[in-house]
């Protein structure tokens, strides 16, 4: 059950983020705070969502995401 609830939260904050990357096209993406705790289930939901959504642009690729 904890996992499905990380996996949705990836889902909105990659949502999010994709929309930035598109708008912005940053280099770097910093999660912070205690949602960062969470690690790589988070953080590889989150470029998995980048993937379906971001298909025009940049590259999500290159873009970095990480832990602050």
């Amino acid at each position: 059950m904890a996992k499905e609830i990380w996996r949705k939260e990836a889902h909105y904050l990659g949502t999010g983020i994709a929309n930035l990357l598109v708008i912005l096209n940053p280099e770097m993406i910093i999660i912070g705070g205690g949602i960062a705790k969470v690690g790589d289930l988070l953080l590889e939901g989150i470029r998995g969502i980048l993937r379906q959504r971001v298909y025009v642009g940049p590259d999500v690729d290159k873009l970095k995401i990480v832990r602050g």
